[in-house]
């Protein structure tokens, strides 16, 4: 898992360093900005944004989470480089995701002979905190788009989830699994428009792509009719990273003019 998260962390930062040399340091080179190459004048703005949106999970996070569509909100502070386009970003997430109990109890019913009934199905939790690259270019007077690549840490909860089973005979157990936390490294990248209704307040629509990786922490996956743990993994981590394709929009205050450096 250690190798998994190294090799991840590498291929972030050789991307990262991929986006400024193709989109941010020719424009220093020539003294000028994206903007200034397109005969505009340099879009140089500090931000902050609140957005909430939907985010639906894909890869393992749904076919062995058992993960579905639910909320995501994030706050994002950023601020240019002197006159370029190109600005350092703080992003913080926080999302749940429900579990499909019906699609779960199929997958119980393949590894226990045993008729699963859904009776609770907890939530997905998990808060990130990004740091990375934000390209911001205006195409426009009012209309700009930007290009994100970010990567940070993941604080994740593991939701409870209960079933009823009967055997053939008609007896009745309750199977059960328990909440956990998990952490780990996980990463960003994404693209979105924002639209200028006045000096100070524009609105932001963004289309981003996350994955994280947590590591389970001391996780128990469930327990049997015996009250024994669960050690086959029918459900959860470790096979089930959080891969999430969301759509957000919300809100932005700009203060123009204002650079990380002065």
């Amino acid at each position: 898992m250690q190798i998994t998260h190294i090799f991840q962390m590498k291929y972030f930062f050789i991307m990262l360093n991929i986006t400024l040399q193709l989109i941010v340091l020719p424009s220093y080179g020539q003294g000028k900005t994206l903007d200034t190459l397109t005969s505009k004048q340099p879009y140089s703005v500090a931000f902050i944004s609140f957005e909430g949106g939907l985010g639906a999970p894909m890869g393992m996070y749904q076919a062995n989470g058992f993960a579905v569509p639910g909320v995501d909100y994030s706050f994002t502070a950023a601020s240019t480089v002197d006159d370029s386009v190109f600005a350092w970003a703080l992003k913080v997430n926080y999302a749940q995701n429900g579990v499909d109990g019906v699609a779960l109890a199929k997958k119980l019913e393949q590894e226990i002979p045993l008729t699963f009934i859904p009776v609770s199905m907890g939530l997905y939790n998990y808060t990130t905190a990004l740091i990375g690259a934000h390209i911001c270019c205006r195409s426009t007077k009012r209309l700009g788009f930007n290009i994100k690549l970010l990567a940070g840490f993941m604080y994740a909860q593991s939701p409870v989830v209960i079933f009823h089973a009967y055997d053939s005979a008609g007896n009745k157990y309750t199977v059960f699994t328990q909440k956990y936390n998990t952490s780990g490294f996980c990463y960003e990248a994404g693209f979105g428009l924002n639209y200028n209704f006045t000096k100070h307040l524009c609105a932001f629509l963004d289309f981003d792509l996350m994955h994280g990786d947590p590591t389970p922490s001391g996780a128990i996956y469930g327990e049997d009719l015996h009250g024994a743990p669960v050690t086959t993994n029918i459900f959860g981590y470790p096979d089930s990273p959080h891969t999430v394709i969301s759509i957000m929009a919300g809100v932005g205050f700009k203060i123009p003019g204002l650079h990380m450096y002065n």
